[in-house]
C-alpha cells in the first residue's frame, strides 16, 4: 500500500505534465466571441483549439482532485502509523511497522506534492503562450497593455477630481482620472476660468482667492477636457469686538493678560493685531500680555483683520502692594494711616457682567473702598480684579441696598480676602423680607456671624479714608421703608 502510493504519485505526475506538453494552451471562449459579434481568429481562436483548451482545462481540473485525494490518503496514512506506534506496547517488530508505515507515507506526501507543482507549473507556464500569429490584445477601458508596443492609445475621457467648495486662502490639490487609465500620453494642461476667484498651477493645486465661482479644467494632448466647479463662499466677517474688562490697571514691572470677545462665535479670520498708544509707558505682545513700564495711562486697541476695533484705558502706577485701614470700630474716624505727600483717590467702575456693577475706590497711599457686589457667583471675578491691583485687604465695604444684584456677593467676599468694616442701610441680620433680599440677607448674616464688623448707615454717618471723609446722604427715610430710599 505506501509502495502503491509512491509509484502512483510519480506516474500521474509524469503524465500530467507530458499531457500539458502535448496540448495547445490558448484559446479565448468562443462562446464569448460570438455573443460579442467577433470573429476575429487571432482573438477567438478556432473551433478546434477551443475544443483543446476545454480538454485541457478538464484534465487539469481531474488532476487536481487526484492529487487532494492522494495527499488526504497519505495524511491518513501517517495518522495510522502514528497509533501503531503509540500502541505498540514496545514491541519490536509492531515498532518497526508503524516507522515504516511512516516513512512510507510522508514520501508518498512529499511526492504527491511535488506532482501538483509540476503540473501547475507546466500547465501555467503554457497557458500564457499566445497562438501562433497572434498578438497581445486588450479591449478599450479594459485597463490592459492596449496593444503593441508601437500602438498609440488615446485619452477618451478625463474626469477632474477634487472638492466643490474651497475657502477665501485655501488650497487643494486637484487630479484626474483617465480613461482608460493605459492611455499613451496622460499629460494634461490646467487652468481656471476666472483666476481672480482661485488660480489652479501646473500641476492642479487650486487656491481660492476670493469669494465667487470659477470652473477648473484639465485639458489633454489630444484636445479631450474634463473640468470642475469650484465655489469660494462670503466669509463670516467679525461684526463686533470688546474687551472682557472696561479698566485695568498694572504697577511697574507688572505683567498681565487682555482678552476681548468677538461676534459672532464663528467669524472665520479672528486674528487680532495689538496696540499700545506708549510703548514708553506700557508694551503689548500679539497675544495680547501687558506689561508696566513706568507711571502713566495708556490706550490699548485691539484690531481685527477687517478693521473692527476695541479700546481700553491701562494705568501704570507705583502703589504699594498692601493697604493700611482705618479703625474698624462704628464711627471711628481717625485715619488709620500717615499721609505721605499728597492723598489722591483713584475710582474704578467695573462691569461684571449682566447689569451688576461695582466701585472700586483706592488711595495711592494706602486704602481701599468696594461698593456692591452682585449676585453670588461674581466674587471671584471681583476678588480678582482687586488683587490685579495690589490690593491685599478691603478696608471698606458697602452695599447700597440689599437685593441680591447689589449685595449677596458681598457676604461672600470676606472669605476670599480680608475685610475691615461693612456699611449698610439696614441690619442685614434683621431686616424684613420686603426691604431684603432672603439671598443678600442669607450670606451677609453668615459673614457677620464669622466676624465681620458692620454699621447701620443713617444719614449724616461718615468715616475718614485718609485726607478724604466719606459721608452717606441716604437712605432719604431714615425707616427706609422701600428700597428706593436707600
Amino acid at each position: 500500500m505506501r509502495k502503491r502510493i509512491i509509484v502512483f504519485a510519480m506516474l500521474l505526475s509524469l503524465f500530467s505534465a507530458g499531457h500539458s506538453l502535448a496540448v495547445p494552451s490558448y484559446a479565448a471562449p468562443q462562446d464569448a466571441c460570438e455573443v460579442a459579434g467577433v470573429n476575429d481568429p487571432l482573438i477567438c481562436g478556432t473551433k478546434d483549439s477551443n475544443e483543446e483548451v476545454a480538454l485541457q482545462k478538464r484534465i487539469k481540473s481531474v488532476l487536481e482532485t487526484v492529487y487532494l485525494w492522494l495527499g488526504i490518503i497519505a495524511v491518513i496514512v501517517i495518522v495510522i502509523g502514528g497509533i501503531n506506534y503509540m500502541t505498540s506496547t514496545g514491541e519490536a517488530e509492531k515498532i518497526k511497522r508503524a516507522k515504516s508505515t511512516i516513512t512510507y507515507a510522508v514520501i508518498g506526501l512529499v511526492v504527491t506534492l511535488a506532482a501538483f507543482a509540476i503540473t501547475e507549473f507546466v500547465i501555467g507556464a503554457l497557458e500564457g503562450k499566445a497562438p501562433e500569429g497572434g498578438g497581445t490584445h486588450a479591449e478599450e477601458g479594459s485597463g490592459g497593455s492596449g496593444g503593441s508596443e508601437s500602438e498609440t492609445v488615446e485619452v477618451k475621457s478625463i474626469q477632474v477630481m477634487g472638492i466643490s467648495t474651497l475657502k477665501k486662502g485655501e488650497e487643494y490639490g486637484f487630479y484626474t482620472k483617465i480613461i482608460p487609465d493605459y492611455a499613451t500620453n496622460k499629460t494634461v494642461t490646467w487652468a481656471s476660468s476666472d483666476t481672480s476667484v482661485a488660480t489652479v498651477s501646473n500641476t492642479g493645486r487650486v487656491k481660492a482667492l476670493k469669494p465667487g465661482e470659477t470652473t477648473i479644467t484639465a485639458t489633454a494632448h489630444n484636445g479631450k477636457v474634463g473640468s470642475k466647479t469650484v465655489k469660494v463662499p462670503v466669509p463670516i466677517e467679525v461684526e463686533e469686538i470688546s474687551f472682557n474688562s472696561q479698566v485695568s490697571i498694572v504697577k511697574v514691572g507688572q505683567s498681565a493678560k487682555l482678552t476681548v470677545t468677538i461676534k459672532p462665535g464663528n467669524a472665520e479670520d479672528k486674528k487680532i493685531t495689538w496696540i499700545s498708544s506708549d510703548n514708553s509707558v506700557l508694551t503689548v505682545d500679539d497675544k495680547g500680555n501687558i506689561k508696566g513700564i513706568k507711571v502713566g495711562t495708556v490706550t490699548v486697541t485691539a484690531k481685527t483683520s477687517n478693521g473692527k476695533t476695541a479700546t481700553i484705558k491701562v494705568s501704570v502706577t507705583n502703589k504699594t502692594s498692601s493697604s493700611t485701614p482705618g479703625g474698624n470700630n462704628p464711627g471711628d474716624n481717625t485715619p488709620g494711616s500717615t499721609d505721605v505727600g499728597k492723598d489722591e483717590l483713584e475710582i474704578h467702575f467695573v462691569s461684571i457682567g449682566g447689569r451688576y456693577d461695582v466701585v472700586i475706590i483706592i488711595r495711592n497711599n494706602g486704602g481701599s473702598v468696594l461698593i456692591d457686589g452682585g449676585v453670588a457667583g461674581r466674587e471671584k471675578q471681583i476678588v480678582k480684579y482687586i488683587k490685579a491691583l495690589g490690593i491685599t485687604k478691603l478696608d471698606y465695604m458697602i452695599g447700597t441696598h440689599l437685593d441680591n444684584n447689589h449685595s449677596q456677593c458681598q457676604g461672600i467676599i470676606p472669605s476670599l480676602i480680608p475685610v475691615g468694616h461693612g456699611y449698610y442701610p439696614v441690619d442685614p441680620t434683621s431686616c424684613p423680607s420686603k426691604w431684603c433680599m432672603s439671598g443678600a440677607k442669607k450670606t451677609l448674616s453668615s459673614a457677620i456671624k464669622k466676624g465681620l464688623k458692620y454699621t447701620v448707615a443713617q444719614p449724616g454717618t461718615k468715616f475718614s479714608f485718609g485726607a478724604a471723609t466719606m459721608y452717606f446722604i441716604g437712605t432719604a427715610k431714615s425707616d427706609y421703608t422701600s428700597e428706593t430710599n436707600s
